[in-house]
């Protein structure tokens, strides 16, 4: 398992990332990250067989949705 990515500021947030990705930034299990995917939660980019997330996307889910609980 990989650590815990620690960002500081939003320009050190990968600007497109996978869902494992955007699961350890949330601090959430890799399943609950494919729940949030599977339940439209975030929107997702198709990159071949891939998913991937926008931070732009990641961001506006955090500010939008307050009932979620983000690490901060």
């Amino acid at each position: 398992m990989l650590p815990d990515p620690v960002y500081t500021s939003y320009e050190d947030i990968p600007v497109m990332m996978t869902v494992e990705e955007f699961g350890r930034l949330m601090r959430v299990s890799r399943n609950t990250a494919y729940a949030f995917v599977r339940e439209g939660l975030v929107p997702t980019v198709k990159v071949g067989r891939q998913i991937r997330i926008y931070r732009g996307d990641v961001l506006q889910l955090r500010d939008a949705n307050s009932c979620i609980n983000f690490a901060q």
